[in-house]
């Protein structure tokens, strides 16, 4: 039986001095870099005030994904911004938990983002 990676789809919308990063699929150890490479481009050319990473489609997160959202809030915080994380499926939501990250990474898991508007 051969393992094949699920893919992770990473959509991003600008709103004013905010990002908001959409994940799709799966974050693990085979993709964790892509996403890292990915998120130290974005902070370096926008340097938003707060990132938010909408988890609504993201299905599963191992312990590297986790250390990739502990990396972007520590580089948001040395230059003043924060990471939110929102809407995360109830697996992804478990592992936040368990982990003790959710307070850490600001999961949000109902709330609407304040970067958004009434829709």
């Amino acid at each position: 039986m051969t393992y094949t990676p699920a893919e992770l789809i990473i959509t991003t919308e600008h709103e004013g001095q905010n990002i908001v990063l959409r994940l799709a699929g799966e974050l693990d150890l085979h993709n964790e870099n892509r996403l890292r490479e990915y998120l130290r481009t974005l902070l370096a050319e926008h340097e938003p005030d707060t990132l938010v990473l909408d988890l609504s489609e993201l299905a599963f997160t191992d312990s590297t994904g986790l250390a990739v959202m502990v990396w972007t809030q520590k580089h948001l915080g040395r230059h003043g911004g924060h990471l939110e994380l929102h809407h995360p499926q109830p697996p992804v939501q478990r592992v936040l938990q368990i982990s003790g990250l959710a307070d850490y990474l600001h999961l949000c898991p109902q709330v609407t983002s304040r970067t958004r508007g009434a829709r």
